[in-house]
């Protein structure tokens, strides 16, 4: 029998071991939301060596001997996120290290879905300039940028406290300490006001500037975009009129495309498969265990996608493909068709469902369209792209045309 540890790197290894709880020396009491105490078993070194609060906490001159530790500032469900994201913020700088692209992306995809939390902890602050410049550089970060710039200021902050080097913060200093990750940083979607508030309570009044002058003179065509969530969804309301359809129903919208995305599922509308009232004084429901056999279709023109499967329960309302399509930028609409056909051998049967008004929602990059309709879908999933493997000289860096005295230094 394999070992579990061999086809794992460090990283991998260490959530592994987390998730199983092996050689965990702490356990961590929460409550969670509904109210109930539950244990979170952990190691205290991993917790010490992503936290300086827990490094205090465990061993610091206060620290509690024993090995339980009542959390009361955090939920259950807050607390084993936070140190999920300790581990992921590790992961990624070990990712970049070695080139492991599948483990890079997956860390990015953890930190992309919980980015606002991400922002807020310690292990942000302790993340390699590497490893900052490529969370920074993602289209789907997505969090306030005037929450971005703070952040820099503090983690520029912290690092420069382990050089020992002076804390009185320059433009040019605060360039130098990001490296790269300065040029993600976009300061071009901040209003004044925004920028002034961040730039108060780090940078002397003098040093503005040079940050109007590097505004002014950044080309970059993503200084001033706005950045976008990693999952986006499109709902559909429903009305309050019932249809009745025979046997077969199909919804179908139009998708318009600015910019590549992905289309990762969709979730189905509440409806019902009843007898036909016409042979049965009862509209009762059919139970899908008797025979009843109910097939959705989908189909995405013009990929030429076709996707089909019988469904076991009617609670079953969320379908997600194996791998998400990729809708490129075009022109012309992405059709998607879904269609839902019931059968069961010896009775007629009856689709009950609601009518939607003609209606539209827009995405961040991109709009999708439908007609009244009877609707048997209720939300369409979609994963926008992170462009994090743009090339690095995408982004300009004109720091040699910087006119700054550094004697702040």
């Amino acid at each position: 029998m394999e070992a579990w540890q061999e086809k794992r790197n460090l990283a991998e290894s260490v959530t592994y071991a987390f998730d199983h709880s092996l050689w965990t020396d702490v356990e961590l009491v929460c409550t969670n939301e509904n109210g109930e105490t539950l244990q979170i078993k952990a190691h205290k070194m991993m917790l010490a060596s992503r936290s300086p609060v827990f490094e205090a906490m465990l061993f610091g001159p206060a620290a509690d001997k024993g090995n339980t530790i009542q959390i009361t500032t955090f939920s259950y469900e807050q607390m084993d996120l936070l140190i999920r994201i300790e581990n992921v913020c590790e992961r990624l700088d070990l990712a970049l290290q070695y080139d492991n692209a599948s483990l890079r992306d997956a860390a990015c995809d953890f930190i992309d879905e919980n980015a606002s939390t991400v922002i807020q902890t310690d292990g942000f602050l302790m993340m390699s300039q590497n490893c900052l410049m490529y969370v920074l550089k993602g289209d789907t970060f997505h969090v306030d940028e005037k929450k971005i710039f703070q952040r820099a200021i503090d983690w520029v902050r912290r690092n420069s406290m382990e050089d020992q080097a002076p804390l009185n913060l320059t433009f040019r200093r605060f360039r130098k300490m990001l490296g790269s990750a300065f040029n993600y940083i976009r300061l071009g979607s901040l209003s004044f006001l925004e920028f002034s508030e961040c730039a108060e309570r780090g940078f002397h009044s003098k040093e503005m500037v040079y940050f109007m002058h590097y505004t002014n003179n950044c080309t970059n065509e993503k200084f001033k975009e706005m950045r976008m969530p990693k999952i986006e969804s499109v709902e559909i309301y429903t009305g309050y009129n019932i249809k009745k359809i025979k046997t077969s129903v199909t919804s179908s919208f139009l998708i318009k495309v600015n910019k590549t995305m992905f289309c990762k599922g969709i979730k189905l509308s509440d409806f019902s498969i009843c007898h036909d009232p016409k042979l049965d004084q009862y509209d009762r429901r059919i139970d899908l265990e008797r025979g009843l056999s109910l097939t959705i279709e989908i189909r995405i023109y013009p990929l030429g996608f076709s996707y089909r499967t019988t469904l076991k329960s009617l609670a079953q309302l969320t379908i997600k493909f194996k791998n998400p399509l990729q809708l490129e930028k075009s022109q012309r609409h992405y059709e998607l068709y879904v269609t839902a056909t019931v059968k069961l051998p010896s009775l007629t049967l009856t689709i009950e469902t609601s009518e939607v008004d003609k209606g539209s929602k827009r995405l961040h990059v991109g709009k999708v369209e439908w007609s009244s309709q009877p609707l048997i879908v209720s939300m369409i999933m979609f994963t926008n792209l992170s462009d994090r493997d743009l090339a690095e000289n995408d982004v300009e860096d004109d720091d040699d045309n910087e006119e700054e005295d550094d004697n702040g230094d």
